[in-house]
């Protein structure tokens, strides 16, 4: 960020980043908005000198370029210090979904879209991607494919409900269906016998 990029996007209302600053309450100490030097010697004696790659941040979102609330930042953390990101709590602490994300290796859009879909926090940040290919239900596992073909459903519905979070159990046979032991064993030697006189 250069030091008009600062100053347009906290008092030049045309400004098309105004939304997000200006028109939030953000400002700029007023010796600084007329005084360069004055804004650079000040800004270094506080945090030093800025630091290879490192972003000018505000450490706290909602005060402005002022004294006291600036530092240096990497990209990501100054990312994870917008006003627009989603705060989740979960397992007694609170971050971003990018930091949680990050944390278990998921990727970002996909928590916000779990927690979109009604996820609970806890297991929309932990729970591991699943493979959208492969199914196990009753010890039995089979690609998405061979799901919908024994059963006669569409791929792309059980595709879709595995990436909506769906049990393997759910999304190929429906939400309240509950199968009693040996039922899937039936059902695929059924299959493979229709399949073998055909």
């Amino acid at each position: 960020m250069t030091y008009t990029t600062m100053l347009d996007r906290c008092l030049c209302e045309t400004d098309s980043d105004f939304k997000y600053y200006g028109a939030r309450g953000i400002g700029v100490h007023p010796s600084w908005q007329v005084d360069f030097e004055l804004f650079v010697d000040e800004l270094y004696a506080e945090i030093g000198s800025r630091p290879r790659g490192a972003q000018l941040d505000r450490i706290n979102n909602d005060n402005g370029y002022v004294p006291g609330n600036l530092r240096w930042a990497t990209s990501k953390e100054n990312n994870n210090n917008k006003s627009n990101n989603r705060i989740v709590t979960a397992f007694g602490r609170t971050q971003t979904a990018a930091q949680w994300a990050d944390e278990y290796g998921i990727p970002r859009q996909q928590v916000s879209n779990r927690l979109s879909r009604g996820w609970e926090p806890e297991r929309a940040v932990s729970e591991p991607i699943k493979k959208t290919n492969m199914l196990t239900i009753q010890g039995v596992t089979l690609s998405v494919m061979q799901w919908a073909d024994m059963t006669g459903i569409n791929r792309t519905t059980v595709s879709n409900r595995v990436r909506a979070g769906w049990t393997d159990e759910q999304c190929v046979f429906g939400k309240g269906i509950i199968l009693v032991g040996g039922e899937v064993r039936e059902l695929m030697k059924s299959y493979l016998q229709t399949k073998e006189k055909a």
